[in-house]
């Protein structure tokens, strides 16, 4: 799945344990560094960052296209993933095993 702190769609809320992870990539980022992803052994999960780019911003910037916002907010009218800049941390893949 994929998370964030500030998801566009409400189900992709990160969630406690995704919440302690995200500050780690943001200072680590912050410093210039490259995040790694993380892997929790007891639960099998796998935390995995993702970076914003240029390709990125198209949907998630400051300068969204104005059809593509419109769009963006009839589909999401709680969305609070934009106004992000290159290099920010977007959200995480959080991948993990299944019983």
């Amino acid at each position: 799945k994929r998370v964030s702190e500030q998801p566009r769609n409400p189900l992709n809320a990160a969630n406690e344990q995704e919440l302690n992870y995200i500050p780690q990539v943001k200072e680590t980022l912050a410093k210039g560094d490259k995040p790694k992803p993380y892997f929790d052994g007891p639960s099998k999960t796998g935390y995995y960052p993702i970076v914003t780019n240029n390709f990125c911003l198209q949907c998630h910037g400051s300068s969204i296209d104005e059809e593509t916002l419109k769009t963006i907010n009839e589909k999401y009218p709680k969305d609070m993933a934009k106004g992000y800049k290159s290099n920010e941390l977007r959200g995480i893949w959080v991948i993990s095993e299944r019983d």
